[in-house]
């Protein structure tokens, strides 16, 4: 009897190679001086500034002329406040700065100071930032119809480096932040009193000793309102950003339900935080929060385009964005069939269609025509089991 060879061939279509920032809070911002060349007021409110000896120096982010420094001596910046500066401090309110120390105070130093002085402009009822005698420990006076309060962080400020300090009145206690940590509460009696006038880096009025502050400050804020514990991450968090990574790089073409690795990179955050990465596989899908190196699989035939994003892992808020797309063309597994001799038989195939799945299960039926009985399989398959399953 006539032997019918089958040879199987798998073929493998070719496939053809077809950079967030932080919002800051500004619901109740009564004054606010990010000393973007000059001390005047961005909130709109018109609590302009009148510096006196203070020079502009960079600030936290090496940006020239975006902070005054203040050299302890006879520096200072008066504020020409309005009513609406004034009465912030008969209610709730917070005080935000960043602040550059020097050199630990051995007198009491002022950062930002406010009062409504007595007859005869003796010392007046001084609140807002400032630090006592032998500390690099900020504190926070409030003042109200009781008495005046104050409390110490726990946490000294580095000097040379810059750090976040904030004062928050809620009506009932008061609060003291240091880098968007909570570092000190006390409570109160009484409600808030107004003031009259402002002062950065000494004494607003009154005073044995003008208190001058020796160091740099940038971005002072001055709301209405007590902010919560999140909005002071937001403005501790402003300004950093995660630059857009590189573009992905891996394989150009792959097969439906093939793994398949890509890597991206390049991103860092101006904080010096730690990243982490996404992909879009360009179908619909993303990949988690994660290495800059990921596999994924295709479950269909097409071109995509893959691209990749990074975040602060500390502060995952911020965002970098979409790098440029990196194409890849999905294709199917086909399977192409002759018969040795010609005309000796046929094969069947299940699942019989056109293209399969990476890895999926087909079953090779060899029928042999009259005259002719199965002998073996050939080319990329070999032995004389049948039917056989191929993958």
């Amino acid at each position: 009897m006539k032997k019918l060879t089958l040879i199987i061939l798998i073929l493998f279509v070719v496939p053809i190679l077809t950079i967030n920032l932080y919002a800051q809070p500004t619901s109740g911002l009564s004054a606010y001086y990010p000393f973007n060349g000059n001390a005047s007021d961005a909130s709109g409110n018109g609590n302009n500034g009148s510096v006196s000896g203070a020079t502009l120096t960079a600030d936290r982010y090496a940006n020239s002329n975006k902070a005054y420094s203040f050299d302890g001596t006879n520096d200072g910046i008066t504020i020409s406040t309005t009513s609406n500066l004034n009465n912030t401090f008969a209610g709730s309110h917070t005080i935000s700065v960043w602040i550059k120390l020097d050199s630990e105070p051995t007198i009491l130093k002022f950062v930002v100071d406010a009062c409504k002085p007595g007859a005869g402009g003796e010392l007046g009822d001084q609140r807002g930032i400032r630090f006592t005698s032998y500390t690099t420990r900020p504190t926070f006076k409030w003042v109200t119809t009781s008495a005046s309060y104050q409390v110490h962080s726990s946490q000294g400020l580095t000097t040379g480096n810059w750090h976040h300090v904030v004062g928050v009145f809620n009506g009932s206690s008061g609060k003291i932040y240091v880098d968007n940590s909570l570092r000190g509460s006390s409570s109160s009696s009484g409600s808030g009193t107004p003031i009259d006038r402002m002062k950065i880096g000494t004494i607003s009025a009154g005073g044995s000793d003008p208190g001058w502050f020796p160091g740099d400050l940038d971005d002072i804020r001055i709301y209405n309102r007590a902010l919560s514990s999140s909005e002071i991450e937001e403005l501790y968090y402003e300004g950093e950003a995660v630059n857009t990574p590189n573009t992905p790089t891996g394989s150009s073409s792959g097969k439906v339900g093939q793994s398949m690795s890509f890597s991206t990179g390049g991103s860092s955050c101006n904080l010096g935080h730690s990243v982490e990465y996404q992909f879009d596989w360009g179908d619909g899908n993303y990949s988690s929060w994660g290495s800059s190196s990921q596999s994924y699989k295709y479950n269909n035939i097409g071109t995509y385009s893959i691209k990749a994003r990074a975040r602060c892992q500390s502060h995952t808020s911020v965002v970098s964005g979409w790098s440029g797309g990196k194409s890849i063309t999905i294709s199917g597994h086909s399977l192409s069939i002759s018969i040795s001799p010609s005309g000796a038989g046929n094969v069947t195939k299940n699942p019989d269609k056109t293209g399969y799945n990476h890895n999926e299960n087909v079953q090779l039926t060899a029928e042999a025509s009259p005259t002719y009985e199965f002998d073996h399989w050939g080319g990329a398959l070999s032995g004389d089991t049948n039917p056989k399953t191929i993958r």
